[in-house]
């Protein structure tokens, strides 16, 4: 058979693999991912404007999350896309860009980087089911976190081009496939992922770089890094829009510093990121790390559903005349995360072949791949890693991001590389009967091979035997949450619940040893000498066993119960009463505030301007005013409704939510089966105010806000002064809103003298710009959050609009460049099947650093 048939059956195999996976799709369902309802609530109102038909420009403002924040970073609504994440999504969402599509270009990607790096095909697809059928993947599918799937999907396929460099030859093609990876890879905008697999590279690059320099290879050296430091820049270019908007809101965002100085307690704190505590609190356990091996050694998922039947907990129910539930879910994971969706399990053959390939393989830049392991393993245990209080403060970026846990997408990707190169020496070269400590005597010593061998079969099988025999030498099974969760259970239910845990821990120990010494024994057979064709059965039997392993473990995850009708998922995005009551109201615009849990779901985003929402990014001056007013106004009014006998008795509350009305709050959600509270005592779209306070800093504004009535007086900090013209109190003026988009909103004001006018909408600097009758002019802050500015006398036309000029320049440009690098890739194509043609092919070989 040639070998683009084989290539073409690989292909089939992994088109065919992932329909089986994702056959439920066929019935018409979808994958209900809870960040993926998020994000649609999120996106609703800007995909929504963008599609009425009305509009020929894009909104990169949304209105309905936090009373007003960026959208151009959060819903991926822009000018024209670029021209190469065009033509990526047309090819690579025909199988579904939240689950089936995900999977085979992982798939995909890692093939074509083992391919390159001189595997066998049998060897490559062992691999790319090893990498792509990880757990953690399908885990995150599940969740609806697609973009940091996607983000992990294009890694393998940045390292061949890293690796196509070391070619002798054709440094276009190299620079080009590389450009063109790591653009797909940062275009989807999961930056944490991009800081992990950045580290990965330049470990690699400094393994390349101290090799070459042993080696005497400094040209090469200098033209491979030059080509590399030219994709880079184009790749920065091209993603310039959202890197230099995400650093921009980053500074003004949760992710940055908070200007207040009186922290809880007492403390000071204007360090830049997040708080240490939040950042870790998804940290894995030391311990838990043996979940790559055996995936329910601690317990699984938090709610992880037991047998009615055969659990120890269902027969203790029974015992005691307790009524057993249909489905039995109790929170068997006692790990140190407060809760999780499922373990990061690696595969139990790809364990044992990644250890053997530490032993086996000769090549020292397997020591790269090693310490990398151990480093991002570290970064993983978050707290419970002393080293990492040093990393958070002094690691550039770290503290930008939370869940450590995560970093174990890259070890994700280096055992199923290591794995797949020892294998791929197993099977091409004679077995290594080389001594495996030269200079250690012959009588103590062994072969390479046997050593190799024997070693990860201890470390794998031998750790799977011990949790099989004896779960309890690995812990307690007493989860930190215990405590709380099951303080109101009897003993006899702890201790059943106790017994499951282990069972859970013993079984899959179990099932890990079966798969290990399955492998283990293939290899052993056909070990010896002269059995070299032979052993591409044992390839094909390792990728199967891989494949079974991981595809079931994937299914308690990701199954047909994750999926629902379109119909069905249609209904839960129905209005409720609440809503509907709300939506009848023809006002231009106001707010709605939900009491039930508003800061943490986009829900109400979807139908209204909430003052809630659901972002990673929020403003950090929002949240500081959610911690510092908007939380203890919520808790005023519910405990209005304790003592209230009337909705009038309610509505009495509202003369002390002061910034809530301040932030034209005009409904309350407090049963979405009920009608809303609606707030009489909020401010408006907009007002005038006769009196003025400057303070010095941020403290003194947040303590003056808590003082003062926003409706008569505004707060300004010293440093628009300048800007705040002077102004006289008219009593007879009149701001209206005539016109709210989500980008534009425009007022007509009337008065006899010049005033200063408070806008019930959120101040950002970056991009907002206001129009006096087509006239750009100044705003300031006011009120901590809100925009202020002064009017002139008699009638005018106000118009603020949102128009990033950084952020749509940019994206001018980086369209620019996608279309440069079309053309590029189109003349090579033609340039390569011209040569073909007159019988000028280029050598294929590739020079590869990891060639043992």
């Amino acid at each position: 058979m040639k070998e683009w048939m084989k290539h073409l059956l690989v292909l089939l195999i992994f088109v065919a693999s992932t329909l089986a996976y994702f056959s439920v799709k066929f019935d018409g369902k979808e994958l209900l991912g809870g960040d993926v309802y998020h994000w649609e609530g999120m996106a609703h109102e800007q995909k929504a404007f963008y599609n009425d038909g009305e509009h020929d420009e894009v909104s990169y403002w949304c209105s309905s999350m936090f009373s007003g924040m960026p959208a151009y970073t959060v819903t991926g609504c822009g000018l024209a896309p670029n021209p190469v994440s065009t033509a990526m999504t047309k090819v690579l969402y025909i199988l579904g860009d939240k689950d089936g599509g995900i999977v085979l270009c992982s798939l995909l990607c890692m093939y074509a980087l083992l391919i390159m790096l001189g595997c066998s095909i049998p060897v490559a697809v062992f691999g790319s089911f090893a990498f792509a059928l990880s757990s953690y993947s399908f885990i995150i599918i599940a969740a609806g976190h697609v973009i940091k799937a996607w983000a992990m999907a294009f890694m393998p396929l940045v390292l061949l081009g890293m690796a196509m460099f070391v070619k002798k030859k054709n440094k276009f093609l190299a620079t080009l496939v590389f450009s063109v990876a790591l653009y797909w890879h940062i275009l989807f905008g999961h930056y944490q992922i991009t800081y992990y697999f950045a580290f990965l590279c330049l470990a690699l690059y400094l393994g390349y770089l101290i090799y070459s320099l042993k080696n005497g290879e400094k040209k090469e050296l200098l033209v491979n890094s030059g080509c590399l430091l030219v994709g880079v820049l184009i790749v920065v270019l091209m993603n310039s829009p959202k890197l230099v908007s995400n650093y921009e809101l980053g500074q003004h965002s949760i992710r940055g510093k908070s200007e207040l100085t009186s922290q809880v307690d007492g403390k000071t704190d204007k360090s830049s990121g997040l708080d240490q505590g939040y950042a870790f609190a998804w940290s894995y356990g030391k311990a838990e790390t043996f979940t790559l091996l055996i995936p329910n050694i601690y317990g699984g998922e938090s709610g992880g559903e037991l047998d009615r039947k055969t659990s120890n907990l269902a027969k203790e129910m029974k015992k005691h005349g307790a009524a057993v539930p249909k489905t039995l879910r109790m929170n068997t994971y006692w790990g140190d995360q407060p809760f999780t969706s499922g373990p990061v399990y690696f595969g139990a053959v790809v364990c044992f072949l990644a250890c053997f390939a530490m032993f086996y393989i000769k090549s020292k830049f397997k020591w790269v791949l090693f310490a990398s392991t151990i480093f991002f393993m570290i970064l993983s245990f978050g707290k419970n890693a002393g080293i990492n209080d040093f990393f958070f403060h002094y690691l550039p970026m770290y503290n930008k991001f939370r869940t450590p846990s995560m970093a174990l997408v890259i070890p994700q990707l280096i055992f199923a590389l290591m794995g797949a190169i020892a294998l791929n020496k197993y099977m091409t070269k004679d077995i290594d009967k080389t001594p495996m400590f030269p200079k250690m005597s012959e009588k103590f010593n062994t072969d390479r091979f046997s050593f190799s061998f024997y070693a990860s079969l201890i470390l794998t099988a031998g750790v799977c035997l011990l949790v099989w025999i004896a779960p309890g030498i690995f812990g307690d099974f007493v989860s930190p949450q215990d405590a709380a969760q099951l303080a109101n259970y009897p003993d006899w239910f702890v201790d059943a619940l106790v017994a499951d845990r282990k069972d859970l821990a013993s079984d899959d120990a179990f099932r890990s040893l079966v798969f290990i010494m399955i492998a283990a024994a293939l290899m052993w057979i056909f070990s010896r000498q002269g059995m070299v064709k032979n052993r591409k059965f044992v390839a094909v039997a390792i990728a199967f066993l891989t494949l079974i392993d991981l595809w079931n473990v994937d299914k308690r995850y990701l199954n047909d119960d994750n999926y629902i009708k379109q119909r069905a998922k249609n209904e839960t995005r129905k209005p409720t009463k609440a809503d509907e009551f709300i939506l009848a109201d023809k006002d231009v615009d106001f707010r709605v505030l939900n009491l039930n849990n508003p800061f943490n779901n986009s829900e109400t985003s979807y139908f209204h301007h909430s003052i809630g929402g659901y972002n990673a990014a929020k403003l950090r001056r929002y949240q500081d005013l959610i911690e510092q007013c908007i939380e203890p106004e919520m808790k005023t009014i519910i405990a209005s409704f304790q003592n209230a006998r009337t909705v009038k008795d309610v509505e009495t509350a509202f003369a002390s939510t002061k910034v809530l009305n301040m932030l034209n709050t005009k409904y309350i959600i407090y049963n979405n089966d009920a009608a809303p509270i609606m707030n009489p005592m909020r401010n408006g779209d907009a007002w005038v105010v006769g009196d003025v306070k400057f303070v010095k800093d941020a403290d003194a504004e947040m303590n003056t806000l808590k003082e003062i009535d926003p409706s008569k007086t505004a707060i300004i900090n010293e440093e628009f002064k300048s800007l705040v013209t002077p102004f006289e109190m008219d009593s007879t003026a009149k701001v209206e809103l005539t016109l709210s988009h989500p980008n534009r909103k425009k007022f007509t004001s009337s008065s006899q003298k010049d005033i200063l006018t408070i806008f019930s909408d959120v101040y950002y600097k970056p991009g907002w710009h206001v129009y006096v009758d087509g006239k750009e002019t100044d705003h300031f802050r006011t009120n901590w959050i809100l925009r202020g500015m002064v009017i002139p006398a008699g009638e005018h036309e106000i118009e603020f609009l949102f128009y990033p000029d950084t952020f749509v320049n940019l994206t001018y440009m980086s369209n620019a460049i996608g279309w440069i690098l079309i053309l590029l890739i189109v003349g090579y194509i033609g340039y390569y099947f011209y040569n073909r043609k007159n019988n000028n092919k280029e050598n294929d070989t590739i020079a590869v650093v990891l060639k043992d």
